[in-house]
């Protein structure tokens, strides 16, 4: 478990220095889908929680472009706008449906109409988030790797049970809360939804009475 233990810890301590990269850094020469894979999983790396696997795959990012929520390439080529969209998309996807995603990225230019300004808003309240969890785990596992160097230092034979508990609990603690999360999100989510299809719904109504009284005008 020490080496485990330890690896984590390593982790852990990775994501204090770690942040999206800011607009301006984004690849100001557009990419073929080979080249995104590569970049996406070198700078996201940090985010992946089991070693080794992609942050994104080419599967996922047609069905990103098939479901619009990216533009699709021009000349199998991404843009550095679509790569900023992709790095949203893949910070979400694990907790929204892509329509979910959809629905908010259909209201961007109500934050703004300027893809950086956007991408920098996105890129500030993830490692805003990011960093405050951050910490507080931190802040935990340096709590529980005490107690476990403590017990070990006593010959306490149940060091290593201990030691899974307390890190089990805080990843329980922490799958409820983002449950928790979850389920609110999908709610607000859900009542923005509606609220836009009755307002579509009116306006289509009105512009059909409109068009009828034209017609009867004409009569």
């Amino acid at each position: 478990m020490d080496k485990h233990a330890e690896d984590l810890g390593q982790w852990l301590r990775s994501l204090k220095d770690f942040n999206l990269p800011e607009y301006q850094q984004l690849p100001e020469i557009d990419l073929y889908m080979d080249q995104v894979l590569s970049y996406m999983d070198k700078r996201l790396a940090p985010l992946v929680s089991t070693p080794g696997e992609p942050a994104i795959t080419s599967f996922m990012v047609n069905n990103y472009v098939k479901a619009n929520l990216i533009n699709p390439p021009t000349l199998k080529k991404y843009s550095r706008v679509q790569i900023g969209y992709l790095i949203a998309v893949s910070s979400v996807k694990q907790i929204l449906s892509m329509s979910d995603i959809k629905l908010l990225f259909d209201m961007d230019n109500l934050v703004s109409p300027e893809k950086d300004k956007l991408y920098s808003f996105f890129r500030d309240v993830h490692d805003e988030i990011l960093h405050d969890v951050e910490k507080q785990v931190n802040a935990k596992y340096d709590i529980i790797m005490r107690r476990y160097k403590e017990d070990l230092e006593k010959g306490n034979p149940q060091a290593v049970e201990i030691l899974r508990a307390n890190l089990s609990y805080v990843a329980f603690k922490m799958s409820i809360e983002a449950e928790i999360n979850k389920v609110i999100a999908d709610r607000i989510i859900f009542e923005v939804g509606e609220s836009l299809k009755e307002e579509k719904a009116e306006a289509a109504r009105l512009s059909a009475l409109a068009e009828t009284q034209k017609g009867k005008k004409k009569k």
